[in-house]
């Protein structure tokens, strides 16, 4: 049965930059130990560290704003790569988040309900985040804090050759450190339980959620995007929607480049 595409969630300091910079410290070593391991944690779960805290706040922030229903826990990864050009060139190929294990050994296609990237570390040169559903496609540019959420059966991907829109150069040695949380409906088959052995920084007990967007309508009466910027406030429509044939689509789009979040119409 098909259902309503979820909505584009973009939003600046979800997480403070000193809360960055211990979370991209952990999520370096956590790289070079288990490059490519996935996490899970049941939603009413306890956080086995701070990557972890971080990773179900924002997914019950998620389920609580978008009422989402039979959320079981939240997947959640890291991913590290250069701004210039070094673990790969900085892309990460176009593709839908699935159940990797069931789709290898079964065949069956599992999306989760609702994907997410949080930027612990974005130096320049960094690559944006592009969106695709059938009504609209999305570059999100990557910043310290910045917290992007978007329907779990979206085609996304991180082309670096992008990259040059929004930066005049790139970060020799520079890094792109993300905090990727999927929510679920059921754990994923192959999914492990974090413990204390990875050698991550302990989960505080403060919370490290800092901020949360508002609800604005799209225009078209679609509560697509949920925005707290003080940029996207001071726009009209609340973001730059450039379409075909579009007269100012140029202005449009650096307006967007500026606000960190680029929306097009398909």
């Amino acid at each position: 049965m098909s259902r309503t595409p979820l909505p584009v969630c973009a939003f600046d300091g979800a997480c403070d930059a000193e809360t960055a910079r211990v979370l991209a410290r952990d999520a370096e070593l956590l790289a070079a130990k288990r490059r490519g391991a996935t996490y899970w944690r049941a939603i009413d779960g306890e956080p086995s560290c701070g990557l972890e805290r971080l990773a179900l706040e924002l997914a019950r922030f998620h389920v609580e704003t978008l009422s989402l229903q039979d959320v079981a826990g939240v997947e959640w990864w890291v991913q590290t790569r250069g701004c210039d050009g070094s673990d790969g060139g900085g892309s990460i190929l176009f593709h839908y988040d699935k159940d990797e294990v069931a789709y290898e050994r079964l065949g069956v296609m599992r999306c989760p309900v609702l994907s997410t990237a949080t930027y612990l570390r974005a130096d320049a040169g960094s690559a944006p985040l592009a969106i695709f559903d059938p009504q609209f496609a999305a570059l999100a540019t990557p910043a310290v804090g910045k917290h992007v959420a978007f329907d779990g059966a979206a085609l996304h991907g991180v082309p670096a050759e992008l990259g040059a829109l929004f930066h005049d150069e790139v970060s020799l040695g520079g890094r792109r450190v993300s905090l990727l949380a999927n929510l679920w409906d059921r754990e994923p088959v192959g999914a492990h339980a974090a413990d204390g052995s990875l050698g991550l920084s302990d989960a505080r007990a403060a919370p490290l959620l800092t901020r949360a967007p508002a609800a604005f309508d799209d225009g078209g009466g679609k509560r697509r995007l949920r925005l707290s910027n003080d940029v996207y406030r001071d726009a009209t429509p609340p973001l730059p929607l450039a379409g075909r044939g579009d007269r100012d689509r140029s202005a449009r789009q650096k307006r967007g480049a500026r606000a960190g979040l680029l929306v097009f119409r398909m």
